[in-house]
């Protein structure tokens, strides 16, 4: 038997070559696929953390500044007690 295109010869070790070629060549691509979706995760995952810190670290910032306001109240009102005289 010959190929119509090529006029090889197909033996059936020549079939046994191109069937394992092809399911190698599936393999490979599932293992890119596997690794691509691998990246993608931990990329989501970094996005995550980032996001994350983002939000602690505007938490602090506004708890600190929280603190700075209500430090400045209590001066003011121990500045005004000073003042006004106790009855």
């Amino acid at each position: 038997m010959y190929g119509s295109c090529t006029n090889v010869h197909i033996t059936k070790e020549m079939l046994h070559a191109v069937k394992q070629a092809r399911s190698e060549y599936a393999a490979f691509l599932e293992n890119e696929r596997k690794e691509a979706l691998l990246q993608e995760e931990e990329m989501k995952q970094r996005e995550q953390a980032k996001e994350t810190a983002r939000a602690a670290e505007k938490a602090k910032s506004d708890l600190l500044e929280q603190v700075k306001e209500q430090e400045h109240s209590w001066r003011r009102i121990s500045c005004w007690s000073k003042i006004q005289p106790e009855n």
